[in-house]
């Protein structure tokens, strides 16, 4: 592909993330290439151009371009309506980063073929696997299938005095339940249609009484 006048294309959520997203890209950029960035909502389909932001001459400025040759998706749980028209528009080829958000679910099933017993056991949520998971493990969490950084994910305790404790992660709990029925119908009112899964909870280290973990970008 001939990048000579090449016009590339970061796809953003808002208007807002646009110079940030942006701005972590603009050093990459060759002699001959213009980056800009743009929303799914400044897309004109019928004249297939696109209002985005760019840089030139160091400064800031909102442009209307044609279709980008190459777009970057940063666009975290897009419409894939709006990525198949995107990639009809361009080639899929040139369209990256189209699947950005897993299910968890799916991770979790794929991943357990080889290494389960590594793995926190995790089912999809229901009324039923949420009291069976809460009486096996004790403590659980409640996770969206399609997460991101953590947002809308609860942590639920049986204690010894059979109170159901449930909280957002470590903070303290959010509210108590004394049966498992008043459990069942604040879970619900949390996550309402969502679908979610129930994983057992483990236990997390702390240094000096703050918690920590280490994860692997892949």
């Amino acid at each position: 592909m001939n990048f000579t006048n090449g016009l590339v294309g970061i796809l953003v959520a808002n208007p807002a993330q646009r110079k940030y997203v942006l701005n972590q890209y603009l050093r990459h950029g060759k002699s001959g290439m213009k980056l800009f960035s743009f929303t799914p909502s400044s897309i004109d389909w019928k004249r297939r151009t696109v209002v985005g932001l760019h840089r030139s001459g160091g400064k800031w400025a909102i442009k209307k371009f044609p279709f980008p040759q190459v777009v970057y998706n940063r666009c975290y749980g897009t419409d894939p309506k709006l990525i198949g028209r995107l990639g009809a528009a361009i080639g899929d080829d040139k369209l990256f980063n189209q699947i950005n958000q897993l299910n968890k679910l799916d991770i979790y099933n794929s991943l357990s073929r080889w290494l389960d017993d590594y793995l926190p056991e995790t089912v999809p949520y229901s009324p039923e696997n949420a009291l069976r998971m809460l009486e096996r493990h004790r403590v659980i969490y409640l996770k969206p299938f399609y997460g991101y950084q953590g947002k809308r994910v609860y942590r639920a305790e049986l204690k010894p005095s059979g109170e159901i404790h449930i909280g957002h992660h470590y903070f303290n709990p959010k509210t108590v339940a004394k049966t498992p029925a008043e459990f069942l119908q604040n879970a619900q009112k949390l996550i309402g249609s969502t679908p979610y899964i129930v994983q057992r909870g483990i236990p997390i280290r702390q240094i000096d009484g703050h918690v920590f973990d280490i994860r692997s970008l892949v």
